[in-house]
């Protein structure tokens, strides 16, 4: 039986003691090796399936609310900035360490609690197994809806029989870009039938299977793109922008892609969001499996300047225009 009690120390504090940063009794660093992604009402098949679907892929990390109604999506890799024996930031001080983490409230942190733990009672994260328990213990209606989520208890009492797979990403996945689909649909021409209006995914990379893309909308102050240089301080994290918007992109591998080949095609282990997929209207190829996409370009670690440079605020830190992708890609290429 889990012991569902609070947190609680052997011993009370003095007030100078209790005012002690937490930071300094902190080993592992989480708030430096999580970035918060997202967050999912699980309320609807449609949803609970996008959350199994975010579960397959390597470094994410699903926390699942208070309620059960709820997940937070947090992606798990070490900031390049931290240094791992100490613990400690190695943009400390500077000009260079994100306004988030000078301002970081550490006497409020859940990090260290949820985090490191792999069955919090409150917050209980779940990988790939424990996300497919509690997809099974949902409740739908006709619609899709859905109508009774399992009891906390039960929850926690089943995740102990199912240990915590960490997948921390340790590395920057990217995958070999395709040749082959862009010459083949530029051949064919409108109104042509050929080989990529046949089967796109036959000389695709699988890009959907690599990449993860959480959009952010427009940057509404000065705090939403500060964020985004703390995004960039992930390897794998780059900042996606469009016309329409801002996004955090993902480089990762989801666990079932065998060579550029879906390992589960075909079974009930495959996502729905993956088989209704209309690789027709694929947006991956055309943001990711080209040098140069018109539409879009991808702000690298270490080119948040370029990130500020693009954005006009006024005098209370309100973003008042952003540049278009176009100018932002200019500025990058100028730069080099």
């Amino acid at each position: 039986m889990t012991d569902l009690k609070p947190f609680t120390r052997s011993k009370p504090l003095t007030l100078s003691q209790a005012l002690v940063s937490p930071c300094l009794s902190c080993p592992t660093s989480p708030c430096c090796t999580h970035v918060v992604l997202a967050g999912i009402s699980l309320d609807t098949a449609a949803a609970v399936d996008y959350a199994r679907y975010l579960s397959n892929f390597a470094g994410i990390v699903l926390a699942l609310g208070e309620t059960g109604k709820t997940a937070q999506v947090y992606f798990h890799q070490e900031c390049r900035h931290l240094d791992v024996p100490t613990g400690l930031c190695g943009v400390h001080g500077t000009e260079d360490q994100p306004r988030v983490c000078v301002q970081y409230v550490d006497y409020t942190c859940d990090y260290r609690h949820v985090m490191t733990r792999d069955l919090h009672p409150d917050h209980p994260l779940m990988d790939a197994a424990r996300m497919g328990w509690f997809a099974d213990r949902l409740e739908y209606d006709h619609d899709g809806k859905v109508v009774a989520w399992p009891d906390r208890r039960e929850v926690v009492e089943a995740f102990t029989d199912l240990p915590f797979e960490r997948r921390p990403l340790r590395e920057i996945v990217t995958p070999a870009p395709t040749e082959g689909w862009q010459p083949v649909a530029v051949a064919s021409g409108p109104g042509t039938p050929g080989p990529e209006s046949a089967s796109p995914c036959d000389t695709c990379a699988a890009w959907c299977c690599s990449v993860l893309v959480f959009p952010k909308g427009r940057p509404e102050d000065a705090s939403h793109v500060d964020f985004m240089r703390f995004v960039l301080g992930f390897p794998s994290l780059t900042v996606g922008v469009s016309d329409d918007g801002w996004a955090v992109i993902v480089r990762t591998r989801c666990r079932h892609l065998e060579g550029h080949r879906c390992g589960v095609y075909g079974s009930a282990e495959r996502p729905q969001r993956c088989s209704s997929y209309d690789a027709n209207h694929c947006t991956y190829r055309g943001h990711f499996g080209t040098p140069r996409p018109p539409d879009m370009v991808e702000v690298p670690a270490g080119r948040f300047d370029v990130l500020a440079a693009s954005v006009a605020f006024d005098r209370f830190g309100r973003v008042m225009a952003t540049a278009p992708a176009a100018v932002v890609r200019e500025l990058l290429e100028q730069v080099g």
